[in-house]
């Protein structure tokens, strides 16, 4: 039968179109979830921070997708796990730093502390605040040559 007639190695056609198959339903997957996510939080969140939580929800199903289908293609995935925790657990304490300011960046997002208008003030030194913190970049505020780390806005 043409399903178990072996396309390379140990892997049969018919491995070959699991992981086809499981792919395709990722992709399928992401459409639908993206359209979900787009017409309930359309109204209630910031493009900006939309996009960003599309992007997470997308990224997150396309390794779930690999992961599922590298089996069928005669990947053992153990090696890879561990190898992949510890790259992970090296990556996450050499990134404290940039980790922490990307989820203040978020919170700043999402909550909305700073308004326009508003005086901010640094550890350096304080500015006023005459454009929207936004993710686009020819909206976001450019403070000085240096970047400042959002940990250190405090509003005056």
């Amino acid at each position: 039968m043409l399903l178990n007639k072996i396309v390379y190695g140990e892997v049969t056609f018919f491995d070959l179109l699991m992981a086809v198959i499981i792919i395709i339903a990722a992709s399928l997957i992401i459409k639908i979830i993206t359209l979900n996510i787009r017409r309930h939080l359309k109204d209630k969140v910031d493009k900006s921070l939309l996009t960003l939580i599309i992007k997470i929800v997308n990224y997150a199903i396309v390794i779930i997708a690999v992961v599922s289908a590298l089996p069928y293609l005669g990947m053992n995935l153990s090696g890879l796990m561990v190898a992949g925790g510890i790259t992970g657990l090296v990556i996450g304490f050499a990134s404290q730093k940039i980790v922490s300011n990307l989820i203040s960046g978020v919170f700043l997002m999402i909550e909305r502390p700073i308004k326009i208008g508003q005086q901010i003030k640094t550890k350096t030194s304080s500015l006023i605040l005459y454009n929207s913190l936004n993710w686009v970049r020819d909206e976001m505020v450019y403070l000085h040559s240096n970047d400042i780390p959002f940990e250190q806005f405090e509003v005056i």
